[in-house]
């Protein structure tokens, strides 16, 4: 065999990142291996390897095929490390197709009920993400039946949805760029979403693969069976025939004999069963964000007079159009134009059955980041946002009269220019007086509070660097993506901010600020307090409620709003233990603001955590903590009774946390 054998080439190329000097001779290869990795794979320091059987015969060289200890370290070593990149595709060097040719292809690509397909604008160069997942699945079906296969998902790190076929063709070989290209607008996509995406299309091979494994291990099951079946009735068939000759004394002790054999035989069938249940195990190993040369064409999705914007991104080198989810449910459905709103026959056949998390609507469009570009607009991809919201400031100061401060339009929407009623004073605003700094942290509150929203609004995540580390909304948008500040405040799945206003309190020396108003979503106001301040000179958010207090829900917790703040949607993630105890505690009884401190104070807490001690006990120490902070009164004990576990457990976790557990009272997190 030739040293370019798949398993010696792999080999060699891992001893080479690791630091040996290789020099190939044909046949078999010279190594000077370093101290680590001679421990490691065993070896001396001078080694000589092949993998011709005759060479290592004649020569006495090492013989490094499938199975050698050495190789199995090191597929194992490169196993754990995994594999991470993040990596750009270059450019195709032709002209992309006209404007018109694109409209056509996306009228072939996607059907819209009730709806035609029209371009807006001209298609804008961006790169989209792409996430590869690389992942080894271990099968076993019996204890000879067990084998690993290598698996690779592709999916729209946007979206979460697969590739097309045709672009998986074009994506295999392709060069990778040796530093990021910043000409173009890079997209961001929601890994959280692509990941679990990924994780869907790895599993539903896995099982199907599974399934036809335990179709071929019926027969060994068959047959293993038939064996105990025959080896156990013969033991009971020997046990009668010495029934029929034994004396009087002896027949109980054969009968006790006969009853082990048959509990036995029982226990015996039932381990033969486990043995042969199919059963699989899903290891990733790699995780590469490719960055893809598109085009992203907007569109206005028109029925009669109304019209919905929508983008669709082109995949250069694939020559098609990625797929797209649908703008009101996060389906991945075919849409349909309603005379209210573009969406999927879904959601539009039971508009309050539809999926329950808002944020479904963004899937398909990321907030991009932004490089330096090419002077060209940026797009926005895959959002069919509603009306972009007429927005409104609220002074702070004694004055009722509201000021308008309209953000500019959307293209292709249809936004109200009715400007909202005068917001409703509270008793803060006329025992405080404004002096210069409150007047600067009331207009960058306000501006502040409409950019925040219109992020929403357009299906946009607040940027990362605008956001409190280890804060409520951080926490939020854990569980529910860009969606998240629509849930926050009970705005019901299917409905899109219409209409903001905005207006901060004096500010109050070394207390957070606070911003409030109303955001209109579907004919109905629901209020909303945004707590912010600055960090180096910028505004940052770190919690959005329906209330200046979390606990507004205990105090006042009648209406629907209440209602959906303590039945909040699904998490669109898997929660750890602890964090599912807090959700399922504090939820029902002090709705969302107060279980999302709760996860948020967990999640920065978790490394602190001693692995044995119980997920109830953590979580009741640390919904303790978070409760008190917030003025609600709950003693340890009340929290353990809360979480069912015991108070002395509560009590120890407590210590060990110690001073993570004092949370900052000015903010109450």
């Amino acid at each position: 065999m030739p040293a370019h054998e798949p398993s010696l080439r792999f080999w060699l190329r891992y001893a080479e990142s690791e630091g040996a000097l290789v020099e190939d001779a044909g046949d078999h290869a010279l190594l000077l291996l370093p101290q680590p990795l001679r421990a490691a794979a065993e070896l001396p320091e001078e080694v000589t390897v092949t993998s011709d059987p005759d060479v290592a015969r004649e020569d006495g060289a090492v013989l490094l095929i499938a199975g050698h200890p050495a190789l199995e370290r090191a597929a194992t070593h490169i196993l754990d490390d995994g594999d991470v990149a993040r990596l750009y595709l270059p450019w195709p060097s032709s002209a992309p197709p006209a404007t018109a040719v694109f409209e056509a292809r996306a009228r072939e690509r996607f059907s819209v009920d009730h709806g035609r397909i029209d371009a807006r604008d001209r298609p804008l160069p961006a790169y989209v993400p792409l996430l590869r997942v690389g992942a080894l699945v271990s099968y076993a079906a019996s204890l000879s039946l067990r084998f690993q296969e290598p698996e690779e998902a592709w999916v729209d790190a946007r979206t979460g949805l697969p590739l097309p076929p045709a672009a998986l063709h074009a994506l295999a070989g392709r060069p990778r760029l040796s530093e990021p290209d910043t000409s173009y607008t890079a997209l961001e996509g929601d890994l959280v979403g692509a990941l679990a995406g990924a994780n869907a299309q790895l599993e539903r091979r896995a099982e199907a693969r599974r399934s036809a494994l335990a179709a071929q291990a019926q027969r060994a099951l068959a047959s293993e069976l038939a064996r105990a079946d025959a080896y156990y009735d013969g033991a009971l068939e020997t046990i009668h025939r010495r029934k029929a000759t034994a004396p009087p004394e002896r027949l109980a002790l054969l009968d006790a004999q006969a009853d082990a054999t048959r509990r036995e035989h029982a226990r015996r069938r039932r381990e033969i069963e486990e043995e042969h249940q199919a059963r699989h195990t899903v290891k990733p190993f790699r995780l590469h964000l490719v960055h893809a040369p598109a085009f992203v064409l907007p569109v206005a999705i028109r029925r009669g007079s109304r019209s919905y914007p929508l983008a669709f991104a082109w995949l250069a080198g694939a020559g098609t159009f990625a797929d797209v989810r649908c703008p009101a449910c996060g389906a991945a459905a075919g849409l349909v134009a309603d005379r209210e709103r573009l969406g999927c026959r879904q959601c539009l056949a039971s508009p309050g059955a539809g999926p329950e998390r808002p944020s479904a609507a963004t899937a398909g469009a990321p907030r991009e980041s932004r490089p330096a570009t090419t002077g060209a607009h940026e797009p926005r991809v895959g959002a069919a946002a509603p009306a972009q919201p007429a927005a409104t400031r609220r002074s702070r100061a004694s004055r009722p009269e509201t000021a308008s401060a309209a953000a500019p339009p959307l293209r292709g929407g249809t936004g109200s220019s009715k400007r909202p009623p005068p917001p409703r004073r509270s008793s803060k605003r006329t025992t405080r007086r404004a002096g210069p700094a409150s007047a600067t942290a009331e207009r960058t509150g306000s501006r502040l509070a409409l950019a925040f929203w219109q992020a929403v609004t357009m299906g946009d995540r607040w940027p990362r660097h605008k956001l409190v580390r280890h804060s409520p909304l951080s926490a939020l948008y854990r569980l529910y993506g860009p969606g998240a500040p629509l849930c926050a405040i009970g705005i019901p799945p299917g409905e899109w901010p219409a209409q903001v206003t905005a207006g901060t309190l004096p500010s109050t020396p070394g207390r957070p600020e606070l911003t409030t108003g109303d955001v209109t979503a579907g004919g109905t106001a629901y209020p909303y307090a945004l707590v912010w301040w600055l960090d180096a000179g910028k505004p940052v958010v770190g919690e959005v409620m329906p209330s200046p207090t979390p606990l507004v829900l205990a105090r006042n917790g009648a209406g629907e709003i209440a209602a959906r703040l303590r039945a909040g949607p699904d998490p669109r993630s898997d929660l750890d233990p602890v964090a599912t105890a807090l959700w399922a505690r504090e939820l029902p009884i002090n709705g969302l603001p107060l279980a999302a401190r709760g996860l948020a104070t967990w999640w920065q807490l978790e490394h602190a955590a001693e692995p044995d001690e119980p997920a109830p006990a953590v979580a009741a120490a640390i919904a303790a903590a978070v409760a008190r902070t917030a003025g609600l009164r709950r003693s340890a004990t009340q929290a353990a009774a809360m979480y069912e576990t015991g108070a002395d457990a509560v009590d120890r976790v407590a210590r060990r946390l110690g001073n993570g557990l004092r949370l900052d009272r000015t903010r109450g997190w």
